[in-house]
């Protein structure tokens, strides 16, 4: 019969022959940005409309004082 184990070369840290690379680990890049990439477009999209609306009382505000109020 012939011995299927993976041969120590194949081995990686836990000993389960299945290295980073074939879990698809290794070009992953950081963690936090693959598990989190909803979350920071939701936060600049919120961003961008607070930026917006602030910008709509400034101006909203300028135009009263422009106006001899």
């Amino acid at each position: 019969m012939v011995d299927k184990r993976p041969s120590y070369k194949d081995m990686d840290r836990d000993g389960d022959g299945i290295t980073g690379h074939e879990k698809g680990l290794s070009n992953q890049g950081p963690n936090w940005v693959s598990e989190n990439t909803g979350k920071l477009v939701v936060a600049g999209v919120v961003f961008i409309i607070v930026m917006f609306i602030l910008s709509i009382i400034q101006d909203a505000n300028a135009a009263k004082e422009a106006s001899g109020n």
